[in-house]
């Protein structure tokens, strides 16, 4: 196996600040994602242990006592955009990850390049051999659903598809099932 040269524990803490209500929960917004951490991390034999850390211990002086007694290298935080994570400042290294997360002094971020996965995912569908290709959102505010939504219409403009836009296609959790 690989060795984690300059890790103590070689343990990672993924800790989810956007739920806060139970692992389920975490599991259906986040699941994805975890899943890669999971097997970016076992490639390295690095362990994770996933932590939900209540709101109320976002932003103590302190450390969040959801991550007290664990034996952890660094911890990787997925943020809400309208918490400011100051508990976060004395956990150790911490890495924000997830929809345009902001760091916090002496933090890191690593954000995921929207603009590309769609361009991505258009250019496939377009292998598939299909030509009218839309795009569904529940609302295009979020600056990451906007960087989506840049992707498909220049992917759309330069191959010269049936555009579906937006404009057409926003539409509520419970309408999208149907408009697809």
């Amino acid at each position: 196996g690989r060795s984690n040269k300059g890790l103590i524990y070689g343990a990672l803490v993924v800790a989810s600040l956007k739920v806060n209500r139970d692992e389920n929960t975490f599991m259906r917004n986040q699941g994805a994602i975890y899943e890669g951490m999971l097997h970016a991390a076992h490639e390295t034999n690095l362990d994770l242990i996933l932590r939900l850390v209540p709101a109320e211990q976002w932003d103590l002086p302190f450390a969040p006592p959801a991550l007290s007694g664990l034996a952890y290298d660094g911890v990787l935080a997925s943020p809400h955009f309208t918490i400011k994570g100051e508990a976060f400042q004395h956990v150790g290294p911490t890495v924000w990850f997830g929809s345009r997360p902001h760091a916090l002094p002496g933090g890191s971020v690593v954000e995921p390049d929207s603009y590309c996965g769609v361009e991505s995912l258009a250019r496939r569908l377009l292998a598939l051999g299909h030509r009218r290709i839309a795009f569904v959102c529940e609302h295009t505010r979020n600056p990451q659903y906007q960087d989506r939504l840049d992707a498909y219409r220049a992917f759309v403009a330069s191959h010269r598809l049936d555009a579906c836009d937006p404009s057409e296609s926003v539409v509520g959790e419970d309408e999208a099932e149907a408009f697809v």
